[in-house]
């Protein structure tokens, strides 16, 4: 519309303008190209669950949000593996041995197209006083049949007796989660049943 406004006489001064908004609308387009798939990149992300065990066999399960379930966080951190691990060990006030990765799994969450790539790890007990980590309310020591009782995630619970069925393996699998609101029960649809990576 500005073009109607300018008088023939700056002409030079108008296209000297439209070449200049040409170059800012083209910096703007790259930068937001940059930004999309920098923001498409941050949608996949790793998440890591422990699985510490003692003598008993017993698992080690945190109260968060007042549910029942393995000790986990998002890895989003500049720690290597083994360090986060550790670290994640030290927030539940214990030592671990014999660390092992037993799966990796993805999880697409409703109809979402990126999926979270679970980590799960087991390690056995060494030392150390339980202690409740940040964010979490109580922490306990339960027998696979109790912790399948109390995990209300039906996810947690098919790898738990995956883990402890086989344990020597490390297993894959996809699965499809329905989250409902107001509920901690969800719907799990296997898009790739259980496989072996490792055995």
């Amino acid at each position: 519309m500005l073009i109607f406004f300018i008088k023939p006489s700056k002409m030079k001064f108008k296209n000297y303008n439209i070449s200049y908004l040409y170059k800012l609308f083209f910096c703007f387009l790259i930068v937001f190209f940059l930004s999309f798939q920098m923001t498409a990149q941050q949608k996949n992300f790793s998440y890591f669950k422990l699985c510490v065990t003692n003598k008993k066999n017993e698992i080690l399960l945190v109260k968060y949000n007042g549910i029942w379930e393995l000790a986990g966080k998002k890895y989003v951190d500049p720690r290597s593996i083994k360090e986060f691990t550790v670290f994640m060990a030290e927030e539940l006030g214990v030592e671990f041995k014999d660390f092992r990765l037993r799966g990796l799994f993805t999880f697409y969450y409703n109809k979402g197209k990126h999926p979270i790539l679970f980590n799960y790890y087991s390690a056995k007990y060494k030392s150390g006083e339980l202690k409740v980590p940040p964010g979490c309310t109580d922490i306990k020591w339960f027998s696979l049949k109790e912790a399948l009782k109390v995990i209300p995630f039906k996810t947690m619970t098919l790898i738990l007796e995956k883990m402890f069925k086989k344990k020597r393996y490390t297993w894959g699998a996809s699965m499809r989660i329905f989250k409902e609101q107001n509920s901690t029960i969800n719907k799990v649809f296997m898009e790739e049943d259980f496989y072996p990576l490792m055995k």
